[in-house]
């Protein structure tokens, strides 16, 4: 009987390592080459070199209600006019604000969000360097089917 299990788990072993050796084959440079795309793609928009975008800014309901639209390149605010209303506060008064292009204003989160995608992207340079040194060498035998 224990040597009936140790071979049926022997073969499960071998059926496992096979169907993880396929998907890896097949759908796994897929799944890195996409996510390499999304990562640039996201890099692309939070980088300070790219051009300024405009950004609308709409909400409204019974809480409060926004108007207003920002300029902003990378992890900057770099200009606009933002309005807030809340009917239940202050007698629902108008608050203006105004960011000014001389003085733009810095988002902390956009800058750190950047950063981990160009690590991020790094890493997987660095990764795909050596896998491919790895298979043009031979000298890691990845999985023995």
């Amino acid at each position: 009987a224990a040597a009936e299990t140790a071979a049926l788990l022997e073969e499960e072993y071998r059926v496992m390592t096979r169907e993880l050796f396929l998907l890896l084959r097949d759908e796994f440079p897929l799944l890195w080459r996409h996510t390499r795309e999304n990562l640039e793609f996201c890099a692309t928009l939070l980088s300070t070199k790219g051009a300024t975008d405009q950004v609308e800014l709409t909400r409204n309901n019974s809480v409060i209600a926004i108007g207003g639209a920002m300029e902003i390149m990378g992890s900057m605010i770099t200009g606009g006019n933002v309005l807030l209303r809340m009917p239940r506060l202050q007698r629902g008064a108008l608050i203006e604000t105004h960011i000014d292009e001389a003085f733009p204003v810095f988002v902390e989160q956009v800058q750190n969000a950047e950063n981990l995608i160009n690590e991020a992207l790094q890493c997987m340079e660095g990764l795909s360097a050596v896998a491919q040194s790895d298979a043009l060498e031979g000298d890691v035998e990845v999985f023995k089917v």
